[in-house]
């Protein structure tokens, strides 16, 4: 669990908040704070509330900035950043599909990823039922894969995630998350939230990458300092 603040690269009247502990239904994250510092350095002149979605590209493109100095802090929030289903879950949401009337029901479970026919599944809480609008479609997948504990935020990640996958692996195109979300009516809004995503990813990336660099010099260096050190020999007896 972890607190740390950021300065707003827009404006020097606020500055943000990440706080780990914090669990609140809110409009975008609960962990996504910020308070009033009324152009007195990161000086807090008010209790920190969290952010409105008009400030969330600032606040994404602020934290990418922070991280890239404080490449220490991405463990704390990294997870917050990034949806976690991959590749092979999303694929298996839209393999389910709901069979025409007269066939046998279904159920499906995302923990073993597989669906089955057999009426002993009805009462396995590992599988749920194929339902009628389970069609494959971009809709269906999200709703699939949605989970009830999830902030706003992470439903926008779970959305950016399955759109990214129908692009990639589908080629369809579908509206940016925001679009889809509702979050907004203003395309060049909807962008400017997803490259902010993307920029605070690479920053995260970024951290990642230096760290597996450091720790492999650090092996580097301890392999040379093994085979340098000199050798004990024994003596026969």
């Amino acid at each position: 669990m972890a607190r740390f603040n950021f300065p707003s690269l827009a404006s020097n009247q606020y500055a943000f908040t990440i706080d780990t502990m914090n669990y609140r239904s809110c409009e975008v994250d609960g962990q996504f704070q910020r308070f009033d510092t009324l152009g007195d350095g990161m000086c807090a002149h008010s209790p920190s509330y969290p952010i409105q979605r008009d400030v969330l590209p600032d606040f994404l493109f602020s934290l990418a900035a922070h991280l890239l100095v404080h490449p220490e802090d991405v463990s704390s929030i990294g997870y917050r950043l990034r949806a976690d289903n991959g590749d092979a879950k999303i694929a298996f949401a839209r393999s389910i599909v709901f069979r025409e009337k007269g066939k046998q029901q279904q159920y499906y479970s995302l923990q073993d990823q597989k669906v089955s026919a057999s009426e002993s599944k009805r009462h396995d809480r590992r599988y749920e039922k194929v339902e009628p609008w389970m069609d494959g479609s971009y809709k269906s997948v999200t709703h699939i894969l949605y989970k009830e504990f999830h902030s706003a935020w992470a439903v926008y990640l779970l959305h950016a995630e399955v759109r990214d996958w129908f692009s990639r692996v589908a080629n369809i195109w579908e509206p940016l998350p925001a679009l889809a979300l509702d979050w907004t009516k203003d395309h060049n809004v909807a962008r400017e939230i997803e490259h902010a995503l993307e920029i605070v990813s690479a920053s995260v990336k970024a951290a990642d990458c230096a760290d597996n660099a450091r720790r492999g010099l650090a092996n580097y260096k301890s392999n040379l300092e093994r085979a340098s050190a000199p050798q004990k020999v024994e003596m026969a007896s």
